[in-house]
């Protein structure tokens, strides 16, 4: 019996230790923590009224999309008929219903979009800021009927095939690199090689017009047997009756000097141009400017 009741009174004293031990906590400490666990307990209801909130919202007609504002700045000021169609698909949505930050990524997947910025305005609006690709140069796939098969903007180093209807919003201000399928093929799979990426460079840096256009070199072609060497890249100046063949890197200035160099020539003698049955050739290299004809 002794030792009967000496186990009880062991057991009763474990079983009130824990509530002893939490008694003798400071009385500060304890108002504390009940205070952080009722915080926590509105915290955790608030979440879920404001999701139940969310979610009733999206169901009222008030808050139905009736407007989408969309503006276009950069290279073309002119919101392309793909984003426009995808813009319309969100009238009778929801506000609420909307992920702004989904929208975004979806806009920048297009080549020509190079930033998207969407805001819910109440009740029923969707604003959307698009910052267009200004591109110095475009690449289009032509074969040998000249057939445009695919246009390609370069876009941190990668070819991204854009629609020809936003080709078209560029107009004249921009450089159109044709390269054959087969080679752009390659580059989309392979990525740029050395040999058009120099030739990007250049085009990128030929510059304009006073009007916004290039009045001198109206074509430029590319050819290239799929390796990471220079190919041969060919600059047509319909105005001069001359092309102007590159098969080396060469640099801005002398790409621009040699085009001067051409037009001069030109102005001088039309009459040897006009006598002429085909265009003149020009071999552009390194250090010299050759005449081939």
């Amino acid at each position: 019996m002794g030792d009967a009741c000496f186990d009880d009174l062991q057991y009763v004293e474990s079983l009130e230790a824990p509530a002893q031990r939490n008694r003798s906590l400071p009385i500060g400490l304890r108002k504390q923590t009940r205070k952080v666990r009722s915080m926590l307990v509105l915290f955790a209801f608030g979440i879920v009224l404001l999701a139940l909130g969310s979610y009733t919202l999206r169901y009222i007609p008030i808050f139905d999309i009736a407007t989408v504002k969309a503006a276009a700045e950069g290279g073309i000021n002119v919101v392309p008929s793909q984003i426009a169609t995808l813009l319309g698909e969100l009238h009778a949505t929801s506000l609420f219903a909307l992920d702004p930050r989904q929208l975004e990524r979806e806009l920048e997947s297009f080549a020509v979009v190079a930033k998207a910025q969407v805001k819910r305005i109440l009740p029923s609006t969707v604003s959307v800021k698009l910052t267009m690709e200004s591109p110095g140069m475009l690449i289009a796939a032509v074969d040998t009927a000249d057939v445009v098969k695919g246009i390609f903007l370069v876009k941190q180093d990668e070819m991204i095939e854009m629609p020809f209807n936003d080709f078209l919003l560029f107009g004249n201000k921009v450089f159109v690199v044709q390269v054959s399928p087969a080679y752009a093929d390659h580059l989309v799979k392979y990525g740029l090689d050395h040999g058009i990426q120099e030739v990007v460079r250049l085009a990128n840096d030929m510059g304009i017009d006073e009007d916004g256009n290039y009045n001198l070199i109206t074509k430029i072609k590319y050819d290239n047997n799929s390796n990471d060497n220079f190919g041969r890249m060919v600059l047509y100046l319909p105005s001069c009756n001359a092309q102007l063949w590159i098969r080396e890197p060469v640099s801005v200035s002398r790409l621009h000097e040699a085009v001067r160099l051409i037009e001069s020539e030109h102005d001088r003698d039309r009459t040897r141009n006009i006598a002429l049955k085909g265009e003149l050739r020009y071999d552009l290299y390194a250090n010299s400017l050759v005449s081939r004809q």
